[in-house]
């Protein structure tokens, strides 16, 4: 089974015809929403000229305001000015009905031209399996290159997909810090309080200390997770991150034998290791964006190179 010129002629020409069929899709696109302005515009304007008649039936009809036009000798001027204005909403209303039947025209008329290319991407995909099969049956000379290109693809998506996975996982880890130092930072104020004295005060602090617990958990959670999915990228975290201290810490605050002198300065250094996590975690993120956005346009070559290369083959 060979590729013939023929074919390959047909299919450059599907290729322009993908190509025009888009091109008109745009302008249908465009074309409905003008028509669809155009539209909401003639409603507004036969409003407003139904209104406008409406007045000028009420001053040459049996109305309250014809008789007190009447009685203050204002009623023909006061008719004059009313049917100018219907005058001038009956252009305005003609205006918007031309403006939406050119409007409509030309959506039909490119919906009439895009019928003609109702059957392209049929074509297409069916003169692009044609070719591919017949890549498949000249291994040798053609369908290495085929499957290089088609790996390079696979490949390329699968760092993009792993980049934004672990991207998401830095995302939640710094979620989870925040809201860790919102937790700690109010259980410090209340620890403030509680020095002075009030039991409401305490029962308040371990109420939020118990918060700071289950919230470190999550914390715990959340940092296994970007750590194995950043691992799959090849990357690894500082030593200096311990994944599973977060739970020890939660349980130490929540402990009440240490004065409150103690759990203070432990709430204290866990501050200040929330701030420097988030210093190591907000730059990953960054590197993570620019990395997917870079990988995002090694993927889109690759594609390119590999329809360009079925194409054009």
């Amino acid at each position: 089974m060979e590729w013939s010129s023929d074919q390959q002629q047909q299919l450059l020409s599907l290729v322009c015809r993908r190509h025009e069929r888009d091109r008109l899709l745009g302008r249908l696109h465009e074309a409905n929403r003008w028509a669809e302005t155009c539209a909401n515009q003639q409603t507004e304007r036969a409003g407003y000229l139904a209104r406008e008649q409406a007045d000028v039936e009420r001053l040459t009809g049996l109305s309250w305001a014809s008789l007190y036009y009447s009685i203050l000798n204002q009623k023909k001027e006061r008719l004059t000015r009313e049917e100018a204005e219907v005058a001038n909403a009956e252009l305005a209303f003609a205006d918007a009905v031309e403006q939406l039947g050119q409007a409509r025209h030309t959506v039909d008329t490119l919906t009439r031209q895009l019928a003609d290319y109702a059957s392209v991407n049929d074509d297409y995909a069916e003169l692009l399996a044609q070719k591919q099969s017949v890549f498949h049956l000249r291994w040798v000379k053609t369908g290495r290159a085929y499957d290089r290109l088609t790996k390079a693809v696979e490949d390329a998506d699968q760092r993009l997909v792993e980049t934004k996975e672990a991207g998401r996982a830095a995302a939640v880890v710094l979620n989870e810090l925040v809201k860790t130092d919102t937790l700690l930072k109010e259980a410090r104020q209340l620890g403030y309080f509680d020095m002075v004295g009030g039991a409401l005060v305490s029962l308040m602090k371990v109420n939020k200390l118990d918060q700071v617990r289950r919230q470190t958990h999550e914390l715990t959670r959340a940092l296994h997770q970007f750590s194995a999915e950043y691992e799959d990228i090849g990357r690894v975290l500082q030593q200096s991150v311990d994944l599973d201290g977060w739970n020890r810490i939660g349980e130490i605050l929540f402990d009440n034998i240490f004065t409150d002198v103690a759990t203070q300065s432990r709430i204290d250094r866990a501050i200040i290791t929330v701030e420097r996590l988030g210093e190591i975690v907000v730059p990953i993120i960054d590197e993570l964006t620019a990395q997917g956005a870079s990988l995002n346009t090694d993927l889109t070559r690759e594609s390119d190179a590999l329809r360009l290369f079925l194409e054009r083959a």
